[in-house]
């Protein structure tokens, strides 16, 4: 999954630049949506999921279960 998004945000990064931005946005891509990856940059994480981490926190938090193996 990781290596998918690293491509993706290549990709996109590549076509703006090619359609001639001046400057690359940050941030536009997201594993699921821009609220989820706000909440997670400013830790405001439930004790519940602090005991994960990377994927399976935001997995976890996400969907509201706890990952399974």
């Amino acid at each position: 999954m990781q290596e998918t998004a690293a491509k993706l945000r290549r990709e996109v990064w590549t076509q703006l630049r090619e359609a001639g931005l001046g400057s690359i946005p940050s941030n536009t891509f997201s594993f699921y949506d821009q609220v989820l990856d706000t909440s997670v940059m400013i830790d405001a994480i439930p004790g519940r999921y602090r005991h994960l981490d990377g994927l399976d926190r935001y997995s976890a938090f996400n969907f509201g279960r706890f990952p399974v193996d």
